[in-house]
């Protein structure tokens, strides 16, 4: 009879940022700078309004996280006239220090790149701490952005956020309410939780069939006010073999425990079981461990799974740590999976190669990704490679790849069809047989302007006096077109 542990679960933090906003005038969008990292600064020519009269609210629920908890922010506005933004900048403190800690993540589901309306900055050693708008457009509503609270959690954190209507008012490093660093709040503690009961039939206490009473020991908590418990003793039929799940539950500044056992009456103990199977067990040594397997039995199918330490803890950079999963069906089948996680102690951001430079005429294969720790990682380019192209137009292309500790690496260029090509032409390249090149030749397209021109050997070489030496000139465009002069330099 397998004897289960209470199960603790803690409630996901989730932080929603929501801006509603709009600008009708034009201003010089400032710079982000050191100083920006401290005063959340964002516009030029526009004096801060005092909060009090502030439209905008920041919401976040519940008030609790832990290391790595993805919190989600939202920022709204409970007036028409916020409804409208051109310019946000986000950040999270710590209230302690006041200083930037954690990583936004992401803007509407969408990453946060320059190429997009919104990205991140560094400020100091830290780096994403601070989200921001990248041009004086006006955006619409509602503005999702995504944070991952740092590793190891720094104590309680507020978020701060500057935003400028369409109408030119600036409110400046509105500050939401504190999200309390959960290891800091004494949760509840369970005792004499029950393991599952398997009572046959003829050791049960039966009243009139097919009803019988079981009866145990209520598990108890420290430091909570109150707990939902079910009744003990609780009356079962005695029809089938069905397990009841016993679950008490309590709850202490904003943590839940739960203690969780089944109740068998089994009328035929004879009945054939099948044994549960575990699946989606990570295999080896992994680098993370955030999601549990699942299982499934023949007779009961989905069944709980334990695993020790869970998945979502917070493992020891630097040592392998040995993971145990396990379920049980009612009649004490089990499965169990057993793996390693190691953390890096230090994380080696990914980097992109292949991505193509400047402005080319064609874009078929994208760039490859590697990453120290995790191998090779997904690209993904927008628009993607082999999209057909506008003729004429230049387009302009982002590529982007991120580890699963959330550094990145990302490159932009530029694709241009031309409708039709004329080649480039060569000027002042000298001719015949000179005494000296000092200066090369220069070289212009009619659809790419001036273009870089390679001679061999180069101006300004030093040439062997007396003797006559080759020189060839060329330049070609991004379609492959190209011109090329030849002469002779006799040094005498």
């Amino acid at each position: 009879m397998a004897t289960p542990a209470s199960r603790v679960s803690v409630m996901a933090v989730f932080l929603t940022v929501i801006v509603l906003l709009e600008i009708s005038s034009t201003y010089a969008q400032q710079v982000f700078t050191t100083a920006s990292c401290s005063s959340l600064g964002a516009v030029n020519g526009f004096t801060s309004q005092p909060n009090t009269n502030s439209p905008y609210v920041i919401q976040i629920a519940p008030q609790y996280y832990t290391t790595g908890t993805i919190i989600t922010v939202t920022v709204y506005a409970n007036q028409p006239a916020g409804r409208m933004l051109r310019e946000l900048i986000c950040q999270a403190r710590d209230t302690a220090t006041n200083s930037p800690v954690g990583t936004f993540t992401s803007v509407n589901g969408n990453p946060l790149l320059p190429t997009n309306d919104y990205n991140v900055y560094n400020c100091g050693s830290q780096t994403a701490t601070t989200v921001r708008t990248t041009n004086n457009n006006i955006k619409s509503t509602p503005v999702v952005l995504t944070y991952q609270a740092a590793a190891p959690a720094p104590g309680n954190i507020g978020f701060r956020c500057s935003f400028l209507q369409d109408t030119g008012i600036l409110y400046q490093g509105l500050a939401s309410q504190q999200v309390v660093d959960q290891s800091t709040v004494a949760g509840p503690v369970i005792n004499n939780c029950p393991g599952d009961i398997f009572l046959p039939l003829s050791q049960a206490s039966m009243t009139a069939l097919p009803f019988v009473f079981v009866e145990w020991m209520a598990p108890t908590s420290i430091g909570v006010g109150g707990a939902n418990n079910p009744v003990n003793p609780y009356t079962f039929t005695t029809l089938g073999s069905a397990a009841r799940e016993m679950t008490y539950t309590f709850t202490s500044g904003g943590i839940t425990a739960t203690c969780s056992f089944n109740v068998v009456v089994n009328d035929d103990e004879t009945t054939e079981n099948t044994a549960p199977v575990l699946s989606g067990c990570p295999v080896g040594t992994v680098n993370r461990f955030t999601t549990s397997p699942t299982c499934n039995d023949a007779d009961q199918g989905t069944l709980a799974v334990n695993c020790n330490p869970p998945a979502g803890g917070t493992f020891q950079a630097g040592t392998t740590t040995p993971v145990e999963c396990v379920c049980t069906d009612n009649l004490g089948s089990s499965d169990v999976c057993t793996f390693n996680v190691f953390v890096a102690t230090a994380n080696t951001a990914p980097v992109i190669a292949g991505c193509p430079v400047g402005t080319v005429n064609s874009f078929t294969a994208s760039p490859t990704c590697n990453d120290a720790e995790e191998g090779a990682l997904a690209v993904n380019c927008n628009p993607p490679a082999g999209s057909t192209f506008q003729a004429g137009t230049t387009t302009a292309v982002t590529c982007f790849c991120a580890d699963n500790l959330g550094s990145s690496d990302f490159c932009t260029f530029s694709v241009l069809v031309a409708t039709a090509n004329t080649a480039p032409v060569l000027s002042g390249c000298p001719d015949g047989t000179v005494n000296s090149f000092a200066t090369p030749p220069t070289c212009n397209d009619a659809e790419e302007g001036v273009l870089a021109v390679n001679c061999n050997p180069p101006a300004g070489s030093i040439f062997q006096a007396g003797t006559t030496t080759a020189v060839t000139c060329s330049c070609s465009d991004n379609l492959g077109s190209s011109d090329v002069c030849t002469f002779r330099s006799l040094v005498t």
